[in-house]
Parts: structure tokens; sequence; C-alpha cells
């Protein structure tokens, strides 16, 4: 996945991967790949609650490190000024 990512980033995006003072690196693409592997366990839209998937928690087992993963995917979800990417039109 991460690699589909940086593909798609080199033809439609910014143009692959940068110098870590700049934007992207190949972990920030990994960290992306993860994205889907944690999910909102409230139905409540008011109230967030996120769980980690089994799958997620096998490949990640350091919470701290998943934890900063999921900051990384909700930056760019978001498209906040702690975001690397560029938002997509």
């Amino acid at each position: 996945m991460a690699i589909s990512l940086l593909n798609w980033d080199i033809k439609y995006g910014s143009g692959g991967i940068k110098d870590s003072n700049n934007k992207l690196d190949w972990e920030y693409y990994k960290a992306m790949a993860y994205d889907g592997l944690s999910y909102d366990k409230n139905p409540d839209p008011d109230i967030t609650e996120i769980e980690d998937t089994d799958s997620f928690k096998a490949l990640v087992p350091n919470k701290t490190d998943r934890d900063k993963i999921k900051n990384i995917i909700k930056n760019e979800v978001y498209g906040n000024k702690k975001s690397k990417g560029n938002k997509c039109n």
C-alpha cells in the first residue's frame, strides 16, 4: 500500500519522497498505509472511541507507535496545518 501511495504521489501529487526538511518521507507513506486498521467503535457521532484492530496491533505492537500513525492519518484526512501532503482537488 505504501508503494502505491508513493507511486500515486509521483504521478499525480507532489512528486514523491522529499527530504526530511520538506514534505513526505518513506515512513510517512508507510504510516498512511495503515489507514483503515482502526475504527470508531461508538455509533454516537458526537462521541469518538477509536479502537485498533487486532491486525493493527499485530503489525505495530507498540501503542505509542500506533498513536503516532493515527495522528499522521488524522492530520492528512482533515488537511490541518500539521499535514504534510497537499490537499487533493
